[in-house]
């Protein structure tokens, strides 16, 4: 929802009194397609339950307009709208239709709160949602094309016929062929993304599910409420069924990346290749599973997640007014907009008021800072296609709030599961001895202070140069030395130095992760294979299944740094740094608006938090640096 609308010096129609009353559209239609579009206003309510589509699409640029013909005057609307007008009307019938910029006077304020605040109403009542993608280009058939391809595949179940080992990579290894059927399908998932034969097809997919249409905050909860959904570009549709189906095989497949990743010595290229591809998705994936986690939900009558849990997950979706990334998503689980005390729209309160009361309100509710862990790094993509090089914000937050208005995860499943509570940050890890804080936070008349007790524990006195900026580990022979990590000097808790350096760099996951180190049962006590050679083994080299952890040569070593370019705890944007009394750490770097840690900034632990903080004193108060 925006106010930035084309200028229409129209006067509406009363609506009715009643707290569910809307209008609606009448789209006329038309045999000739050239001929000017002609709607009719008129007012119904929700309790009548009229037969009617609700729209979803991208105003578009408010200054760029075409004329149409609404209730007999004229009437200016987006050249997007416009298009979408034309698309979907009937040669021989009319069309009743909701569309927030001809239904809701926009020039009326407090109409337009009031018709926000049933939104997901309006859009859960809707027969079907009809979703506007934008006008057709040169690629956009082979995409229509590819998915009814994919999807017929994935229906069929007919992966189970195709051959698939002539094209199977070297590091799958002997054998993987004798595995579950499971896997075979997995393979197959993985295969659309890398045969020659789909690429054509699957980059105009990806050119589809780069439009607007998916980057907008507002058209998560009308795909998530929708009981039927339709998906036009020009002239093809399909049905969001079909598009969910392939967004669910992408689901899979970045869990298959993984798993393969987990099992063999594997090539980064060919995984890279798909995590690049992947990257693009997100926004189309995340719509799919959240509509499927509101369905979870609903069916089995799951405790449905918290505001700002749902917030994390939709971070970084593009809206005009900031706080509708807030207002945007209260519809989704119903009982989380009656249970939290900003669930009414308010355009008058400021986004820094509402960003840090919302934030506020669940760490007074919980009595832990878990929800700290939701200020996570930029994506790497979105900082560079800033031609500043930082993030360009009319508002102000402090340090502790989450800015939701930022990417903060590079995939929608790390979301999901910090969402969950099952992330990095596990349950192992509780600094400060108790989950609940034993005295409640407090927050300033001012709101942007936070008072929360804590212990400092220890200082930081070198910390790397620069952040690693990028998948290389060039970084990581520089963090050795800062280190000292050899083996025969002895660290904390009997540990050598260079056990406890890297326990350090993958924050201890061999704990929980075992698998990613070590072999399957089946090949445990079984001799070393020989294995075709691979970029991270030399030419006749034996393949050692043992993959031993810590490190014990450079091959053990690289299949490290190679598990940590392409699982969830890569060393994008960390930094290493050494404390006064000896420790090793690591720390991420939060974004544009948090500087870098440096020499002098001090290590805490808060009460109420799972892992030690860095802090820096601002004056007459601290400022949080970073997230161990």
């Amino acid at each position: 929802m925006t106010s930035a609308t084309p200028s229409n010096p129209w006067r509406y129609p009363t609506l009715l009194d009643a707290p569910d009353a809307i209008r609606l559209v009448v789209l006329l239609p038309a045999i000739d397609k050239r001929v000017e579009i002609e709607c009719i206003l008129c007012n119904s309510r929700l309790r009548n339950n009229p037969d009617y589509e609700a729209l979803s699409y991208v105003w578009g640029d408010p200054h760029i307009t075409k004329q149409i013909i609404l209730s007999d005057k004229k009437f200016h609307v987006t050249t997007n709208l416009e298009a979408a007008l034309r698309r979907l009307r009937y040669s021989s019938k009319p069309r009743l239709l909701w569309i927030d910029a001809l239904c809701i006077d926009q020039g009326n304020v407090s109409e337009r709160i009031s018709q926000v605040r049933q939104m997901g109403a309006i859009y859960r009542s809707a027969r079907e949602v009809a979703v506007w993608l934008g006008p057709e280009s040169n690629t956009s058939l082979r995409a229509f094309e590819t998915l009814d391809a994919i999807v017929a595949i994935l229906r069929e179940k007919s992966w189970e016929s195709l051959p698939f080992d002539h094209n199977a990579p070297d590091w799958l290894g002997e054998d993987y062929h004798d595995r579950r059927k499971a896997d075979r399908q997995m393979w197959i998932y993985c295969s659309f993304f890398e045969d020659r034969k789909w690429e054509l097809g699957m980059e105009a997919i990806e050119k589809l599910l780069r439009r607007p249409w998916w980057q907008r905050v507002w058209v998560i909860q009308e795909i998530a409420l929708a009981q039927e959904a339709t998906l036009y570009c020009g002239r093809h549709s399909a049905n969001w069924n079909a598009f969910d189906e392939f967004l669910q095989m992408v689901s899979k497949t970045t869990s298959a990346k993984q798993s393969f990743h987990a099992k063999s010595t594997m090539t980064e290229n060919w995984l890279e290749k798909i995590h690049n591809r992947l990257s693009g998705l997100l926004p189309g994936l995340m719509m799919s599973n959240i509509r499927h986690w509101r369905n979870q939900v609903h069916e089995v009558s799951s405790p449905e997640p918290e505001l700002i849990e749902i917030l994390n997950l939709c971070r970084g979706t593009m809206c005009s007014d900031p706080r509708d990334r807030v207002y945007g998503v209260l519809d989704i689980f119903p009982g989380t907009k009656s249970n939290h005390p900003l669930a009414l729209p308010d355009y008058t309160i400021s986004v820094t008021k509402l960003y840090s009361t919302v934030t506020v309100e669940k760490l007074l509710r919980d009595r832990t800072l878990d929800t700290l862990f939701m200020i996570a790094p930029n994506r790497l993509e979105f900082l560079e296609n800033q031609s500043t090089g930082s993030i360009c914000r009319d508002y102000f937050l402090p340090s502790w709030t989450p800015d939701w208005g930022v990417p903060g995860h590079p995939s929608i499943q790390e979301a999901k599961s910090r969402a969950e509570g099952d992330n990095e940050i596990s349950p192992k890890y509780c600094a400060a001895l108790d989950r609940l804080s034993p005295i409640p936070y407090e927050l300033s008349l001012s709101g942007l202070v936070l008072a929360i007790y804590g212990v400092e524990v220890d200082i930081v006195s070198e910390a790397s140069p620069s952040r690693c900026k990028s998948r290389s580990f060039e970084a990581i022979d520089d963090w050795k030395i800062m280190a000292d990590a050899s083996n025969d000097i002895m660290y904390f808790g009997g540990k050598s130095r260079a056990e406890a350096f890297w326990l350090t760099i993958t924050r201890s996951v061999e704990a929980n992760s075992k698998n990613l180190f070590e072999p399957e049962e089946s090949t445990r006590n079984s001799p070393p294979a020989t294995a075709k050679s691979t970029e991270h083994e030399r030419p006749g080299e034996a393949r050692d299944t043992r993959r031993r952890f810590p490190p014990e040569s450079a091959a053990d070593e690289r299949h490290v740094k190679a598990w940590l370019a392409l699982g969830p705890y890569h060393m994008t944007r960390k930094t290493f740094f050494r404390t006064q009394r000896g420790y090793l750490g690591t720390s991420t770097y939060m974004g544009p608006s948090y500087p870098d840690i440096s020499a002098g900034d001090k290590v805490v632990v808060l009460l109420g938090g799972k892992v030690p903080v860095i802090l820096r004193c601002d004056g007459t108060c601290y400022k949080l640096i970073s997230l161990r």
